[in-house]
């Protein structure tokens, strides 16, 4: 599977599909340093990827955009094995 120019992505080698009331995405499960520099005591830690492949009536026509961020509570996740 390649990735993008991450050098700290890790996969896991578990493929996802993701539906919404309107479109879906897919792609791939793994880990990867996240650096936020503007952060003082935590500028570095280990983040949960989802790696979007495919994207079906997803994004908004033209923006242009590459992924999502979602940041939230691991007690709200639900995860679906395909």
């Amino acid at each position: 599977m390649v990735c993008c120019s991450s050098q700290t992505f890790v996969s896991l080698s578990s493929y996802v599909h993701i539906s919404y009331t309107q479109g879906s995405w897919s792609g791939f499960l793994g880990t990867d340093v996240v650096r936020i520099t503007s952060l003082t005591n935590l500028s570095a830690f280990h983040a949960n990827i989802a790696m979007m492949t495919e994207a079906s009536n997803f994004f908004v026509n033209g923006s242009n955009w590459q992924g999502i961020l979602g940041l939230g509570y691991s007690e709200l996740a639900e995860v679906s094995r395909c």
